[in-house]
């Protein structure tokens, strides 16, 4: 018996599920020029005509994986936009961030492969091409915390989480994600930050 319309779309949708995560997976430590039609489709455990099926070229892949990225980010702001103040929703922002890297370093190892490797940056660039630039959201942050320099002062708290976070994701030696993203709000926020707060809870996508 073949199957219905309903179990036919959830097949697709699990097969491009597959598809996007190995090609994030193979992106983030191989690079675009590192990886394979081939390599994806083995990593996916599907035929390479299947993946044509779904994306006509390994760049309209790599479109699609970075498209999924960015919509993480999103979902992840939208988890916080409720909060009462700035300072509020830099803390429940950066502890979403961090714990979504926690669980999925490959995402983070995407970003950073974004940055320095020319085709993916290529890719990455088209498709964030008009939208607001990530120092401008921290800068507009700390302007309304009442900084003096909030764009100097949002470069250097993004730049510092980063930090963080790709020390975790490219060191061989375990990092105290938690630990110090903590201590880089304690001495950024300072009284802000609610001790008794339950901070890596609810969990984000």
């Amino acid at each position: 018996m073949g199957r219905n319309p309903e179990q036919n779309a959830e097949q697709r949708t699990a097969t491009l599920d597959r598809l996007l995560t190995a090609g994030l997976e193979l992106f983030a430590s191989q690079g675009f020029a590192g990886t394979t039609i081939a390599d994806v489709a083995e990593r996916a455990d599907c035929s390479k005509g299947l993946l044509y099926h779904y994306f006509p070229s390994k760049r309209a892949l790599a479109e699609a994986v970075v498209v999924r990225w960015r919509s993480t980010l999103t979902q992840l702001a939208a988890t916080v936009a409720e909060e009462t103040s700035p300072e509020r929703r830099i803390v429940a922002f950066t502890r979403a961030v961090a714990r979504h890297v926690e669980t999925h370093p490959a995402t983070y190892r995407l970003q950073l492969r974004a940055m320095t490797d020319p085709a993916l940056q290529g890719v990455a660039a088209d498709l964030v091409a008009g939208n607001e630039d990530a120092g401008e959201t921290w800068a507009s942050a700390f302007a309304a915390l009442g900084s003096q320099r909030p764009a100097l002062d949002g470069r250097l708290f993004q730049t510092s989480l980063l930090g963080i976070l790709a020390h975790h994701v490219l060191s061989p030696q375990p990092t105290p994600v938690r630990e110090l993203v903590e201590r880089l709000l304690e001495r950024t926020l300072g009284s802000a930050v609610d001790p008794t707060d339950p901070p890596w809870s609810p969990a984000g996508p």
